[in-house]
C-alpha cells in the first residue's frame, strides 16, 4: 500500500513536470528571439533594463532574446516617430513615457491590449488607481510601473552665497531675484516641464496662471534641459531647476549640498507607463517584456535606478527617495485635460514664451501681466465670443427658415448650413482643445456659411398665396354684395 502510495506521488510528479516542460516548450516556441523598445529615457539605464531582461528570459524560458533600444529621446520625439510609422511600427514596446501621453497615442491607434500572462500574471496585482490617479487602462492598452511628482530642486551653497529667499510655490520662482539663475527644459520637447507647466496653470487657472508661468521664463534658462539643470544646480551653476522628483532624488544621492521640495500648491502625480504596440513585429517577446517589468522584478530595478515610487505596493520604495503619501498632493488634477490640450499648449509655448525670451528678460511685472492678456487671455475670450456669435447666427437662421413666412430653404442653402453647423462643432472642438486661434476662424466661417446659406434662399410663397386667396375672398364678397343690390 505504502508502495503503491509512492509510486502515484511519482507519476503524479512526472505528469506535473512533463505538462510543465510541454506549457514551456510552448511558450518558447511561440516567443520571437527579438525585441526592439521605443523609450524617452537615458540609454544607460535601459541597456541595464535590457541585460536583466535578456537574463530573466534565459532562465524563465530558456530563450535568447537580442534586445534593441531606441532610447536618449524625448517623449513628443517618440510620439512623433510612432505617429509617422502609420501602424507599422519597427519598435515592439513603448516604455516609460506618461500616463497622459499613452492615453493620447490610443486615440491614434498605436496601443495594442494586453494584460498579463504570457509568462507572468501581474495584471490582478496591479492598482487601478495610485494616489487617485489612473494606474492602468481599463482593457490593457498601457500599464504604470512608477509614480513621479514634479517641484524643483536649489543649491543652499548658491542661495547662502547671494542672499537669496528659499523658494516653496510655483509664485516664488518668479521672484526677479532669481533673474537668470533657474533652469529647466522646454515644454515642447520635455515632458517633464510640460507638467511644470500644466501644474502651474491648474494650480492658478488660465489667467493667474499664465502671469506666473511668465514670471517664471524671465528668470529661466528653457535650453539647460530638465536633467542638465538638474545637475548644474547641484553643481552650483545655477540657483534652482524645476524638474521631476526623481531628477533631485539622483542628484541628491550624490551628496551635493541641495534640497528638493515639492511646491506649496501641491505635485500633480503621473505615473510611468508602457504599453506594446499595435502591429509591432515581436509581439510575444514584447508581452514577455511588460510581463517581467510588472511582474515586480523589472519595476524594482528601474526604481532603484531612477529613485521612484513604484506603482505596486509590495514593490520597496527605494532608499532616498519620498514617499509619496507624505507629500501633498495637488488635488483635482486632470489628466484628460493634459492630453487634450498637450500639442495646442506646446505651440503657445514655442511661438509665445520662446519666441519672446528677449522680451521677456526685461519684461515689468506689469508689462508681464500684459502680455499674458494679449497671448493668452483675450485670445480665448475671442474665441469664445466667435463661437457664442456663430451659434446665435445659425439658430436665427434656422428660426427664420421653420417660419412659414420666411424664406424658403434651397439644396444649395441647406448644403451650406450643414456646413456651418459642421464648423461649429469643429470650433467647440478646437476650443476644447485651446486651439484658440483656429476655434475663432472656425467659427467665423460658420457665421459667414449661415449668412449664406439665408442669401442662397427664395423668397416664401406663402405671404403670395395668402394674398391671392384674400383677393379672391374680396372679390366675392363683392360679387356676392352687388347681387344682393340688384334684388
Amino acid at each position: 500500500m505504502y508502495r503503491k502510495r509512492i509510486c502515484m506521488i511519482m507519476l503524479a510528479l512526472l505528469v506535473s513536470a512533463l505538462v510543465m516542460d510541454l506549457t514551456c516548450q510552448a511558450t518558447c516556441a511561440q516567443v520571437e528571439t527579438e525585441l526592439v523598445v521605443i523609450a524617452p529615457s537615458p540609454t544607460a539605464i535601459l541597456d541595464k533594463m535590457a541585460a536583466e531582461y535578456k537574463k530573466w528570459m534565459s532562465a524563465k524560458l530558456g530563450v535568447t532574446v537580442k534586445v534593441e533600444i531606441k532610447g536618449g529621446m524625448g517623449t513628443e520625439e517618440c510620439l512623433k516617430r510612432l505617429e509617422e510609422e502609420g501602424g507599422k511600427p519597427y519598435e515592439d514596446v513603448w516604455f516609460s513615457g506618461r500616463v497622459p501621453d499613452y492615453m493620447y497615442a490610443d486615440t491614434k491607434g498605436l496601443l495594442q491590449a494586453y494584460k498579463g500572462g504570457k509568462v507572468v500574471d501581474w495584471w490582478k496585482d496591479l492598482p487601478e488607481k495610485v494616489f487617485g490617479v489612473p494606474a492602468k487602462d481599463p482593457e490593457g492598452k498601457w500599464s504604470s510601473f512608477s509614480v513621479t511628482g514634479v517641484g524643483f530642486l536649489y543649491n543652499r551653497d548658491f542661495m547662502a552665497k547671494y542672499g537669496l529667499p528659499m523658494p516653496v510655490s510655483w509664485k516664488d520662482i518668479g521672484n526677479p531675484v532669481y533673474k537668470g539663475r533657474v533652469g529647466t527644459g522646454d515644454p515642447a520637447t520635455s515632458a517633464i516641464v510640460h507638467l511644470v507647466l500644466e501644474a502651474v496653470l491648474q494650480s492658478h487657472g488660465w489667467e493667474k496662471g499664465w502671469e506666473i508661468w511668465l514670471s517664471i521664463a524671465r528668470n529661466t534658462d528653457f535650453a539647460a534641459g530638465a536633467s542638465g539643470s538638474a545637475v548644474k544646480c547641484s553643481k552650483g551653476e545655477t540657483a534652482i531647476s524645476l524638474n521631476k522628483d526623481s531628477n533631485g532624488f539622483t542628484e541628491i544621492a550624490k551628496g551635493y549640498n541641495i534640497a528638493w521640495v515639492y511646491p506649496e500648491e501641491g505635485t500633480p502625480l503621473v505615473p510611468l507607463a508602457m504599453g506594446l504596440l499595435k502591429g509591432c513585429r515581436h509581439p510575444e517577446a514584447g508581452k514577455a517584456f511588460v510581463d517581467w517589468v510588472m511582474s515586480g522584478e523589472g519595476m524594482a530595478l528601474w526604481c532603484n535606478e531612477r529613485y521612484e515610487n513604484p506603482i505596486r505596493p509590495d514593490v520597496p520604495i527605494p532608499k532616498g527617495v519620498a514617499d509619496l503619501k507624505k507629500a501633498k498632493i495637488m488635488p483635482n488634477f486632470d489628466l484628460d485635460l493634459q492630453a487634450i490640450r498637450t500639442a495646442s499648449l506646446n505651440l503657445l509655448h514655442t511661438e509665445k514664451v520662446i519666441g519672446n525670451q528677449k522680451a521677456l528678460e526685461k519684461a515689468s511685472d506689469s508689462e508681464i501681466s500684459q502680455f499674458a492678456q494679449d497671448w493668452f487671455v483675450r485670445p480665448m475670450n475671442e474665441a469664445k465670443a466667435a463661437i457664442a456669435s456663430a451659434e446665435a447666427r445659425i439658430k436665427e437662421t434656422r428660426a427664420k427658415i421653420a417660419d412659414p413666412f420666411g424664406p424658403k430653404m434651397t439644396k444649395e442653402g441647406e448644403s451650406k448650413m450643414v456646413d456651418a453647423e459642421k464648423g461649429l462643432a469643429d470650433a467647440k472642438k478646437s476650443f476644447a482643445e485651446y486651439s484658440f486661434e483656429e476655434a475663432k476662424r472656425k467659427a467665423n466661417d460658420a457665421m459667414a456659411l449661415a449668412d449664406r446659406a439665408l442669401g442662397a434662399s427664395e423668397p416664401s410663397t406663402l405671404p403670395t398665396y395668402i394674398a391671392i386667396g384674400l383677393g379672391i375672398v374680396v372679390i366675392a364678397a363683392i360679387a356676392v354684395y352687388q347681387r344682393r343690390r340688384k334684388r
